[in-house]
C-alpha cells in the first residue's frame, strides 16, 4: 500500500467518526430549536386558555348578578342572552352582557319606574353597571347582540316587549388580549 493510499483510508476512518459527532450536534441543536417551539406555543396557548377562562368566569359571575334584579310583576321572560366580544364600540377591551327578552302588561312608564336606580356590582370595587332597557319604540342602538334582536320585539297580536340588560366593559389589557373574542 502506498502512502497516499494509507492516508485516504485514515481520512475516510476520520470522516466515520466525525459523522455521529456531527449527527448528535445536529440533533442537540434540532432538540432544542423544537423544545423551544413546543414551549412556545404551550405559553401562548396557556395564555388564550387562561384569558378565555377568565372571561367566562366574568360573564357568569355577571349572569348570576343579573339574577338579583327585581322585574315588574306585570312582566314575564321569553329568553336569555349571555354574550363576550367587542358588543360596543371597538378597540381592545371585553364586553359582557346578560340580556332578557320579557312581554310585559300595562305602560312603559311602569316598567321604567320599576328598574329605575337598580344596578349589579362591576367588576372593578365601586363601580357598578346600571340595569338598561331597550324598546322596540327606541330606534337605535349601539349594543350588537341587541340589533340582532330587534326583530324579536315585535311581539305577536299586540304583545308589548322589551329587552332588560346589563353591559359591563372590562379594561383588562392581559385578559382581553388573549380572548380572541375581543380583538
Amino acid at each position: 500500500m502506498g502512502i497516499l493510499h494509507v492516508k485516504a483510508m485514515m481520512n475516510r476512518d476520520n470522516d466515520k467518526k466525525e459523522s455521529p459527532k456531527a449527527l448528535k450536534v445536529f440533533l442537540y441543536a434540532g432538540g432544542g430549536v423544537f423544545l423551544l417551539f413546543v414551549l412556545f406555543v404551550v405559553f401562548f396557548a396557556g395564555c388564550i386558555g387562561v384569558g378565555r377562562l377568565s372571561n367566562n368566569i366574568g360573564l357568569q359571575k355577571l349572569s348570576a348578578q343579573f339574577e338579583s334584579i327585581s322585574h315588574p310583576v306585570n312582566s314575564k321572560p321569553l329568553e336569555r342572552m349571555t354574550d363576550i366580544g367587542i358588543l360596543a364600540g371597538n378597540g381592545n377591551h371585553c364586553d359582557f352582557i346578560v340580556a332578557e327578552l320579557r312581554k310585559y302588561e300595562g305602560s312603559r312608564d311602569d316598567i321604567e319606574q320599576a328598574y329605575a336606580d337598580q344596578t349589579v356590582p362591576g367588576f372593578t370595587p365601586g363601580y357598578n353597571a346600571y340595569v338598561e332597557l331597550y324598546f322596540a319604540e327606541d330606534e337605535y342602538t349601539d349594543v350588537w347582540p341587541l340589533r340582532q334582536w330587534r326583530e324579536k320585539l315585535d311581539g305577536n297580536n299586540g304583545e308589548k316587549r322589551y329587552i332588560v340588560f346589563v353591559l359591563k366593559t372590562h379594561q383588562s389589557f392581559f385578559m382581553s388580549s388573549w380572548d380572541l373574542r375581543c380583538n
